[in-house]
């Protein structure tokens, strides 16, 4: 921090938990330069529209449960279990839409015997009618942010909104996106808050988000106590059942869905796509700043961490059937405030800890994942479901956050500037040699510092995010020739980044990890700006490239006004042989163009790497 003054008053004195202190104290008054408080005030201003927004929320949800809505402005559709009534409501553009929040989809996974197990479809309400009016409860979680715990076990909600129902006068069935959220598989919800889908509605598109468990309620896995994992997962592939079966009696259409995550939600998504289990109900997939072709996306010894946190909460016996009953029996909340305990040691200077994840299962009846997805990628995959994958230009931006309070220590072990997937394959000398060669390829001879945010960004983005992305959509062009594959580079570095703002990283250049979700959704999050400004025109560009693609398979069709005047957004070419591979991709900003290899020094060092060292403990294909 600048200081345009420091007056410092120096006294003796006993510390004040030893006794009562001398009549002197020591004082520091520091007032920040103007250059500090203009870089503060995009932060500040994002955490003012936060708490305005989380007021509002509260407000509008006591409400609805203090006076229901009059009849006029409600509706009413039966689906399997029951009816649902929910509210028709107006765009910005006074178009009339439908949504239903909240509506229970799997019998609430509590209780010893349902814990940790694949959830159980709910097979009817216990009313007549189902009031549907606010979302349900999150599942159980630590809040990213204000780093409390909320939620609950029974959080297994879904919401759906629609442009129009059966009998609104249309007779067309709309396309559906199914979206996963985000929050590293510890946190987040499909709540409003931050995903209101109103723009797609605008597009006339069926949009579906839900909630689906998280930590160890969600990820789990103890296959030698009879806990196979992958029950977040197991929720999703739920979800994706219930669309099949019920939502045509909200206007969709179940043989044209899209499932479409961030984050996490774009691993899960991936996860699924290379699953034989779950493709079959969807067509279509965009994975927005993640895959799921490296061990990141994997969870680490995971029967290893499930003892490690029976005995955080109380097992001191050697059987894992033991252990297991006490996971059963403890207290939910006590799972969570134990869960980075159980991380393992080549974890624990990970700037970004994910304790729970995804894991390979055993084969068995309703397992997701049964191989390695570097793997799976390589084998035919039919149908060839057409496939969005992309990254935003700063995605280390929040990893950065955290490292930059430690920089010194990237100089004195350069191992740590090491993916997971390739130091955990090799021994401490090696590590360290490979981390000096990381280290001069970055920032050449100049130390890790302050004057070096940006080029540490770069580095924790192809780390995380930017490596993998491109490692798959190689593997996608070798192996699976028949898929059309369409890669973007989301660079519009507008006021709607809200994530960046909130880590007050606002002076650095490049889009956060996750502000592409803002230009999709609206948020509470989002500054109020007018309709011809950059950030509303590139939303525009965005929402219709996805709801293009939900409708044809196509982002940027040749019919008509689909186009929306947007360029051609051209798929990867297979890469047959030993053809090298080029990785066309749209870069979406403010004035969108076709792109080719935008990180090809970098992807080339990497490539090299991994050739030498393996991706992870395997050997990707020459």
């Amino acid at each position: 921090k600048e200081l345009s003054t420091a007056t410092v008053t120096t006294t003796c004195g006993r510390d004040s938990a030893s006794g009562p202190p001398f009549q002197n104290h020591s004082r520091i008054t520091r007032r920040p330069s103007p250059a500090s408080l203009t870089k503060m005030q995009p932060f500040l201003a994002a955490v003012f529209r936060l708490l305005v927004g989380l007021l509002k929320t509260w407000l509008n949800r006591a409400w609805l449960g203090l006076r229901l809505p009059s009849p006029k402005h409600c509706c009413t559709v039966t689906i399997a279990p029951g009816k649902v009534r929910g509210l028709t409501q107006l765009t910005a553009s006074g178009r009339h839409y439908h949504t239903f929040k909240g509506i229970p989809y799997a019998v609430p996974p509590v209780g010893s015997t349902l814990r940790f197990q694949p959830p159980v479809p709910l097979e009817s309400f216990d009313k007549p009618v189902l009031e549907c009016f606010v979302e349900g409860s999150k599942c159980l979680q630590y809040d990213q942010i204000l780093n409390v715990l909320v939620g609950s076990e029974d959080g297994l909600f879904l919401n759906v909104y629609t442009p129009e129902l059966p009998g609104d006068g249309s007779s067309e069935l709309l396309p559906v996106m199914v979206y996963i959220h985000g929050g590293g598989f510890l946190s987040g919800s499909g709540d409003s808050f931050l995903y209101d889908p109103v723009h797609f509605v605008e597009q006339r598109v069926v949009i579906v988000t839900f909630n689906y468990r998280l930590g160890p309620l969600g990820f789990l896995s103890f296959p030698e106590a009879g806990i196979e994992g992958n029950a977040g997962l197991k929720d999703q592939l739920l979800v994706l059942q219930w669309v099949q079966q019920n939502i045509t009696q909200f206007g969709g259409d179940p043989s044209n869905v899209t499932l479409f995550g961030e984050s996490a939600g774009a691993k899960a998504a991936y996860l699924h796509y290379l699953s034989p289990v779950s493709r079959k109900y969807f067509h279509r997939v965009i994975c927005q700043s993640g895959v799921a072709c490296s061990d990141f996306a994997l969870q680490v010894v995971p029967s290893g961490k499930a003892r490690k946190l029976a005995m955080c909460v109380g097992f001191e016996g050697s059987s894992d059937h033991e252990a297991l009953a006490i996971l059963l029996n403890a207290p939910a909340k006590e799972l969570f405030k134990h869960q980075l305990a159980t991380l393992a040691d080549s974890e624990r200077h990970e700037e970004l800890q994910f304790p729970f994840r995804p894991v390979i299962e055993r084969p068995h009846p309703g397992a997701i994942v049964v191989q390695h997805p570097l793997v799976a990628l390589q084998t035919e995959l039919d149908p060839p479901i057409p496939l969005i994958t992309g990254c935003n230009s700063g995605e280390g931006m929040v990893a950065l956050a955290k490292a930059q309070k430690h920089l010194a220590e990237y100089n004195a072990h350069p191992e740590r500037l090491i993916p997971s997937m390739l130091s955990r394959s090799l021994s401490m000398a090696d590590a360290n040699e490979l981390g000096k060669k990381v280290k001069q390829f970055y920032f050449q001879t100049r130390p890790i510092s302050q004057n070096t945010l940006p080029e540490l960004m770069d580095l924790l983005s192809d780390n995380e995010y930017i490596t993998a992305t491109v490692t798959a959509a190689e593997l996608v062009a070798k192996f699976q020739p028949n898929v059309k594959h369409y890669c973007y580079y989301f660079t519009h570095d507008g006021r709607w980044g809200n994530i960046k703002r909130l880590l007050n990283m606002s002076h650095l250049p490049g889009v956060c990890h996750g502000d592409d979700v803002f230009y999709m959704f609206s948020s509470v999050l989002n500054a109020a700006l007018p309709d011809d400004a950059d950030e509303a025109f590139v939303r525009r560009a965005f929402v219709t490239l996805w709801s293009n693609f939900a409708r044809t398979g196509d982002p940027t069709p040749e019919s008509g006004e689909l186009g929306g005047g947007l360029p051609c957004w051209e798929p990867v070419d297979p890469c047959e042989g030993m053809d090298t591979f080029k990785l066309k991709c749209l870069q979406i900003d403010r004035s969108s163009k076709m792109a080719q290899n935008p990180f090809l020094k970098r992807s080339i060092f990497w490539r090299e790497l991994f050739r030498s060292y393996g991706y992870g403990f395997r050997k990707l294909p020459e």
